[in-house]
Parts: structure tokens; sequence; C-alpha cells
């Protein structure tokens, strides 16, 4: 169960629905549980959160985004995690296995997935905060894309962000992106169980 599910959950335990009837729809657009994106997202990822995991937030925006990458060349698997907030309150993550994926690979990766489920809230205005220097700048115009095996995933990066009325992007360190690093991680170790189904 994700945190904003546990919240709904603890509110309608204690009458919190019943005694304001009017307010329900509002908490469940609020926590991000309203019906159309209940039926089109799966699961958040389901984990123990320390407190220490927590980003730094600010607030200022819709939608807060936190995307990490990682691979492992030598095991060829890769993973992608996301953490989204909104209102200072954490309503969906990912973590998700992605086979033989370079680091440059799953960091677009976990971007394009991050900004897929965005555009399924209401919202306008994104902030989304990695600490991959290189694709934050890219995504700025700070660097240009080289490798030709990154420029669709680039591509289809801008594409989505056009969904929004605003966006930003922001370099963050590792430090501060604790949260989806677990995250990418988690994706990354469901290589094992896609490994052994595929042995069958």
């Amino acid at each position: 169960m994700s945190i904003a599910q546990s919240v709904y959950q603890f509110l309608d335990e204690r009458g919190f629905f019943q005694a304001n009837p009017g307010q329900e729809e509002a908490v469940r657009i609020l926590l991000g549980l309203n019906e159309r994106q209940r039926q089109k997202l799966p699961e958040s990822a389901d984990f123990e959160r320390k407190a220490s995991e927590q980003p730094y937030l600010q607030g200022d925006v819709d939608l807060e985004i936190f995307v990490d990458g990682a691979a492992d060349l030598q095991k060829k698997a890769a993973g992608i995690g996301g953490a989204f907030f909104r209102k200072g309150m954490e309503i969906y993550s990912f973590a998700e296995y992605l086979p033989d994926a370079t680091n440059n690979q799953a960091e677009y990766t976990a971007l394009c997935k991050a900004l897929e489920i965005a555009a399924q809230f209401d919202v306008k205005s994104v902030r989304v905060s990695s600490d991959s220097q290189l694709m934050i700048r890219q995504l700025n115009g700070e660097y240009r894309v080289k490798h030709a095996n990154m420029k669709p995933l680039y591509e289809q990066a801008k594409r989505l962000a056009g969904k929004f009325d605003r966006i930003e992007y922001v370099h963050i360190s590792r430090q501060l992106n604790k949260l989806a690093d677990k995250l990418s991680k988690i994706g990354m170790s469901k290589s094992d169980t896609a490994q052994s189904r595929s042995n069958r």
C-alpha cells in the first residue's frame, strides 16, 4: 500500500469522510487517488522508507519528481526509479527492471517513465530532480546529445515535457536523491526474478 493510500485509509477509518462528506473527492485528488489514476497506474513501489531518504521539497510547483537510473553492465541489467510529491506528500513511486541498458539510458528511461505518469495527474507545473548532471544539462540546453543511441530517449523526453505548462530540470547531489536511488536499485534487483522466469 502506498503512503497516499495509507493516508486515505487512515482518514476513512476515523470517520473523516462521514463527518465531511464533501471532502472525500478533494482528498482523493490531492493524494492522487481519483478513479482515473487508480485504473491506469499500478501499485506504488512498496518498501520501507527511512527519514534520511526524504528529499528536500520546495513546494512551489504542482508536482515534484525525483528520478534515478542504475545499471550493472556485467550482469546486463538496469533499474529505474521515481518518486512523486504533491503538496509535500509522496503520492506515487515506481521501481522497474530494465534489461541490458547503460546508466545514461537508464537515467533517461526513468525520466520518460516519470513524465508519462505525471501526465496522468492534473498538474500544470512540474520539477524533475536528478543526480545525473549530464542528463539535466542536456535537457536544459547546456550540453548537446552526441550519442545516436541517446537521441531517441532525449526526443521522447522533450515530447512528454510538452504536456505541461511549465517544467524545470534540477541537478541535485546523490545525497539528496537517496529515495530515487533506492527505487532504481530495487528495480535492478528484479533482474534476478526476470532471469529465473526466462530459465524455466
